[in-house]
């Protein structure tokens, strides 16, 4: 019954949607040369205030010696990113103690979580920061807005817009292990046309992906390139069409494992990412509602060779592709100055399949797919001592059947003494993977895995010259899909919990300087009592920067605490040490248009390993030149 009145709710939709998109054509031929308008704007970009949300932008992004997404998620506290190895290596992202996998990945509103990966997750060893403006973290499930996939959290990439004068950018990138790094890129508007294009190259020679101290030289070398471009046509100042593409193309020599005997001289793995969306918006009734749709689709190849070589005597090709088709039409009405109403449907399929040969033996995995129909609606009370939320949403997979998801908040400012404080509830869901449902090893009974989370955040701000922020936080997580050694089979018997406390100061200290600093407690729980793998409970950072004219450094350190891993060669649990880094930068502006930066990372050459069995980067230097034409 349930499935039905979604399906109605989309049928009735869509026709609105034809509606929207007719007056969005009309608007593009038509295109008055001024209209002006006196109303209070619904704020597209606007983060409800009682969200845990992390937000990087683009100032942040430009800081010497960020090249990926996951360089720069390091920075956050509470999301904890590991990679196996060198550049291009596997490299997987926790929030608040969820598995990697548990997390929803979007750019520019498409889902690009791989569908044919064992546990339908992303990997961000590839993703670089090509044309990206800001990169939002949601913590904890976020599924009433975000739906399917958004077990423990939601990390939302946006790439950038054009506007004004057109320019053109570039950054040229040497570092340690022969790596060289160049990007360009072009932003700026023609009439009513917007614009931002953006290309990158990365190449390494690297250092072994298993750990050198186990015996492995063999060097692990990576090539990355991404292409990047978003347009849009402001048909009139309450409508516009945008359309975005992106393209990443990479290669990377990789180990069979961590540990003794993990080198590997000729096993090699291509990975390309296609993503592109039409969307668009307008706005109606005095700009108190906002109509907007999306078409978005992704898709991932991904293809692996091993051949016979004099340390591995076995033969292995692989080749897994997998797709994301997203609909959505959602609507925004503000209802006085204080009162919003959000609501929306959305139409999701997955697919993928696979090709795997050992020795001459294929295995064959069959084009799959599921969807899943959904359907939303929030309230939102904001004045400018009190705010709230509530929401609900109801899908219908075609695997599952009917869920529904819940999230209600609360917060209190006060305007003396510059303080905010708010409560958060809300539940989450994930499919299971097309891997987990049909493969040799799946189980299409499997059943969906749940979560909920409880968060209460105090912030402070001093004078506007100190502001602190701690939140205390519980995730659970049920029926989450293992797999089961006994019958060789995935089945929903696992659970997991994770709480803790995040705290972060910063302070300007004086014009010049600033500093930054955060403490994260993570306590988790598996289903037998033990603790999540790779997480540590105790987390620090501390950062200075200091500005004078022309000059600009900066000096950071990390302390990861010791967290429970698996060890390489007997495959059983064991403690893996803590560690401390320091990193020190700077940049130098010779100009308003060229700027020159440095920075040198692992300052005291510390051996330490994110991953068991595996290596990292010794004492490393950065160097390079930006510019705006």
């Amino acid at each position: 019954m349930k499935a039905n009145v979604i399906i109605m709710s989309i049928h009735k939709l869509f026709f609105n949607f034809c509606y929207l998109f007719t007056l969005l054509i009309n608007d593009a031929l038509a295109a008055p040369q001024q209209i002006i308008v006196e109303s209070t704007k619904i704020n597209e970009d606007e983060i409800e205030p009682s969200r845990s949300t992390t937000i990087l932008s683009a100032k942040h992004l430009s800081k010497p010696g960020l090249q990926t997404v996951a360089d720069a998620l390091r920075t956050i506290p509470g999301v904890e990113v590991i990679r196996q190895g060198t550049v291009g290596q596997t490299t997987s992202v926790f929030i608040r103690g969820a598995r990697s996998e548990d997390t929803l990945v979007l750019i520019d509103g498409i889902v690009v979580n791989d569908a044919i990966s064992p546990a339908n997750g992303f990997d961000f060893s590839n993703l670089s920061l090509t044309n990206v403006s800001q990169i939002e973290v949601y913590k904890g499930p976020q599924s009433v807005e975000f739906g399917a996939g958004s077990l423990g959290g939601v990390i939302n990439i946006i790439t950038k817009e054009g506007s004004g004068a057109p320019t053109l950018n570039y950054k040229l990138e040497t570092s340690s292990y022969a790596t060289n790094s160049a990007t360009v890129g072009s932003s700026g508007s023609y009439k009513n046309i917007d614009y931002a294009i953006g290309a990158s190259s990365l190449k390494t020679d690297g250092y072994s992906s298993a750990a050198k101290k186990y015996g492995n030289y063999e060097k692990d070398g990576a090539h990355i390139s991404s292409f990047s471009a978003k347009t849009s046509y402001n048909a009139t100042p309450l409508s516009k069409l945008s359309f975005v593409a992106r393209y990443t193309n990479a290669q990377a020599d990789i180990d069979n494992k961590g540990g003794s005997g993990g080198d590997d001289p000729n096993n090699t793995t291509k990975t390309k990412h296609i993503t592109a969306g039409l969307s668009g918006y307008r706005r109606f009734l005095n700009q108190q509602l906002k109509s907007s749709f999306g078409f978005y689709y992704a898709k991932t190849d991904r293809n692996g060779q091993n051949q016979a070589d004099s340390l591995n005597a076995t033969q292995t090709s692989d080749s897994f592709s997998s797709e994301n088709k997203i609909f959505l039409l959602n609507e925004e009405f503000l209802l006085g100055e204080l009162h919003t109403l959000r609501g929306g449907v959305s139409l999701r399929e997955e697919s993928g399949n696979s090709l795997s040969d050992f020795n001459g033996t294929p295995t064959v995995f069959a084009k799959k797919n599921q969807s899943v129909y959904g359907a939303n609606l929030t309230y939102l009370y904001e004045s400018p001592t009190w705010f709230f939320d509530i929401g609900t949403r109801s899908d219908y997979s075609s695997t599952i059947g009917s869920i529904q998801s819940y999230r209600a908040s609360a917060g209190r400012f006060f305007i003396e003494t510059e303080t905010k404080f708010y409560l958060t509830y809300g539940t989450g869901y994930k499919l299971p993977s097309l891997y987990q449902l049909y493969s040799v090893f799946g189980d299409s009974h499997i059943k969906k895995e749940i979560s909920d989370t409880f968060d209460f955040t105090i912030e402070q701000s001093f004078n506007k010259h100190i502001h602190s922020n701690i939140s205390i936080f519980k995730n659970n997580y049920k029926d989450l899909i293992d797999f089961d050694t006994v019958s060789s089979k995935y089945f929903n018997i696992s659970k997991a919990k994770s709480r803790g406390i995040e705290l972060q100061i910063t302070a300007q200290i004086t014009q010049p300087l600033s500093l930054i600093g955060n403490y994260i407690y993570l306590d988790t729980e598996d289903s037998l009592g033990k603790p999540l793998l790779r997480r540590p409970t105790q987390s620090f950072g501390v950062s200075a920067e200091l500005k004078r004219n022309s000059i600009k450094s900066f000096i950071a350190y990390r302390f990861r605490g010791e967290r429970k891993d698996i060890d390489p060669s007997i495959f059983e649990r064991m403690e893996n040490h803590s560690y401390d880094l320091v990193n020190i930068g700077g940049e130098y502006a010779l100009n308003r248009h060229i700027h020159i930066f440095s920075k040198i990372e692992n300052l005291f050459n510390k051996q330490y390993e994110e991953v068991k069995g595996y290596g990292t980067a010794g004492l490393s230097y950065f160097f390079g030149i930006n510019g705006v034409l």
